[in-house]
């Protein structure tokens, strides 16, 4: 059985299958239950009179073992005193300190007494419980890693003034407030947040017929947020790009200066030629390609729609390359860009991105930002935007429809071509 004595053990630790609990810490009870997804969770758990009494402390890392470890300790004293698990969960989350416990639990709204049971209802769900048995059941079942990652993140992240406080006295005003930072500063994140935020309460509002949801549409929260605190203080940024003029000289230095048989140089110039994201180039599988074709389907990208793009007799001789320079790597049979360093199997992003600042452009350039590199040229020399957006891969207004068309194929592979010869110097426009 897995023993998780210090902090870096439990940092280290990764759990893979149904959530288990582990023993954890040198205080007796304390145990903390590990999710595949990475989240940590603190318990404290005692028999009382024959019956074990289960207790919530908090998340790990936002609660470190040292800070678990003391609650435990209180609890300790605690719990043989007859109080129900559920104030002494209500009394962790009104308690600053440890100490204060016992302080929360003289309080009549807490207290247990025969008087009053609703309190005991109340409290006995918190956000974050909400959250974490949401994001078990659906959040974390998504095509795209990043947005599961996103589902498990954001809410810890910009609703930890409210993650530990009971659901039921949680209004829709206390999450406009919780996302008054985010809302300002970072609006996309803001908006998933929101329809994060409506999940979780529609899922709470399933299980307990008593709730009304405070954020039952997205949409209308987010007014709200506009309403309450103004208009962003400043607009999206687009990712870091040079001229399109200058994009030739970027290149020419970059294939002069870099090995030419390294992964990550390799999917950079994919990314140079095509435009596309990077996170798709570097997970780029060997059964997404036939005959010159590159298949890709909804899961694969971060298009909704399933689409194939054409690949030039250049990026296909560069994928050849990657072929060679991944031979003999475990990974290689499955991952265009193998790394035998990451579990996923393919190199990183940020790879990428570290080979593309290695120029005298330095973060002039990023590997994403070819893409409005790619849009300028083609508005420079005429190319038809259509075009260009079904070789960007965008869903825009009457293209996605046409996505798998030979005639389309033909189109994007000729501009693809003509930006080559401009990127490698044998054109000019």
């Amino acid at each position: 059985m897995v023993v998780l004595l210090t902090d870096l053990q439990l940092k280290k630790y990764k759990h893979t299958g149904a959530p288990e609990y582990k023993s954890c810490g040198k205080v007796p009870g304390l145990i903390v239950r590990c999710f595949s997804s990475g989240a940590k969770t603190f318990y404290y758990r005692k028999r009382r009179d024959g019956k074990l009494v289960v207790i919530k402390i908090g998340e790990y890392p936002e609660m470190s073992l040292a800070e678990a470890s003391q609650y435990a300790s209180a609890l300790s004293l605690l719990v043989p005193q007859g109080y129900s698990s559920k104030h002494l969960r209500t009394a962790i989350c009104y308690s600053a300190i440890p100490s204060d416990i016992a302080r929360y639990l003289t309080n009549d709204a807490i207290a247990d007494n025969a008087s009053s049971l609703e309190p005991e209802i109340r409290f006995a769900v918190t956000f974050g419980d909400v959250h974490m048995d949401w994001y078990e059941k659906d959040g974390k079942h998504r095509k795209h890693k990043a947005q599961a990652r996103q589902h498990l993140r954001i809410p810890k992240n910009h609703f930890a003034s409210i993650y530990n406080r009971p659901m039921v006295d949680l209004t829709i005003h206390d999450y406009v407030d919780a996302l008054k930072d985010c809302w300002l500063n970072q609006q996309p994140t803001a908006k998933k947040a929101s329809h994060i935020l409506k999940a979780v309460c529609l899922s709470y509002a399933a299980s307990n017929r008593d709730y009304l949801p405070a954020v039952s549409n997205a949409a209308s929260f987010t007014e709200l947020l506009r309403n309450r605190h103004g208009k962003p203080q400043s607009k999206a940024q687009k990712q870091p790009h040079i001229p399109h003029h200058k994009a030739p000289e970027f290149y020419s230095e970059f294939v002069e200066k870099r090995d030419s048989e390294a992964m990550s140089n390799i999917a950079a110039q994919v990314v140079m030629f095509t435009g596309k994201r990077v996170g798709e180039v570097v997970a780029l599988r060997w059964d997404q390609l036939h005959e010159g074709v590159w298949y890709q389907q909804e899961y694969d990208g971060k298009t909704p729609d399933i689409y194939d793009i054409a690949l030039t007799p250049r990026v296909l001789a560069l994928i050849e390359d990657a072929r060679k320079a991944g031979k003999g790597l475990r990974a290689s049979n499955h991952y265009v860009f193998p790394s035998d360093n990451r579990s996923e199997g393919h190199i990183t992003p940020d790879s990428v991105r570290v080979q593309t600042h290695k120029t005298s452009f330095g973060n002039k350039q990023s590997p994403h930002g070819w893409r409005h590199v790619m849009r300028g040229w083609g508005r420079h020399t005429g190319a038809d935007p259509q075009v260009l957006e079904f070789a960007l891969g965008h869903k825009e207004a009457g293209i996605a429809g046409h996505y798998g068309s030979h005639e389309v194929h033909d189109r994007t592979r000729k501009v693809l071509t003509q930006w080559e010869d401009y990127l490698t110097g044998e054109a000019h426009g």
